[in-house]
């Protein structure tokens, strides 16, 4: 799926060349479902930083379960942690910072609700959760 990704990048790189009025940019949704990989992307966003005329990470609210303010404390703990230390681009400290606040500001419930909905999910798209995002899994201690 992520190789999806980057060839549909190549192709709008390449209108871009040839088309002045293409502006690309990257509005990354922090949520339950990246969190634990967003210095995965702050990396490859540095790799392919001129191809990006902005870069903007946007903070989920709503579904507030999916929300990383709303996460168990546990969770947050861990992942403060592994944001604080990832070894991501200085350009991404500050935003960094700001993610990790806005979890740790946030009210954090015991995650039956976010379980709950993930099992739903699931069920739906006949995908498992804890083999696509076993860290995070663990973290939310979701089998």
């Amino acid at each position: 799926m992520w190789a999806e990704v980057c060839e549909n990048m190549d192709r709008f790189r390449d209108l871009k060349e040839i088309h002045a009025n293409i502006q690309l940019q990257i509005c990354a949704t922090v949520n339950v479902f990246n969190i634990r990989y967003i210095d995965q992307l702050a990396e490859w966003l540095d790799r392919n930083t001129d191809s990006f005329e902005f870069v903007y990470w946007n903070v989920m609210h709503d579904a507030w379960y999916f929300s990383i303010a709303t996460l168990p404390d546990q969770a947050k703990l861990a992942l403060t942690q592994h944001l604080l230390t990832a070894p991501i681009p200085p350009r991404w400290h500050g935003e960094f910072a700001r993610i990790v606040d806005f979890m740790n500001g946030g009210a954090s419930t015991d995650g039956f609700m976010l379980k709950m909905k993930i099992r739903d999910l699931d069920q739906k798209r006949n995908t498992n959760f804890a083999r696509v995002c076993p860290e995070m899994a663990a973290l939310i201690e979701y089998e």
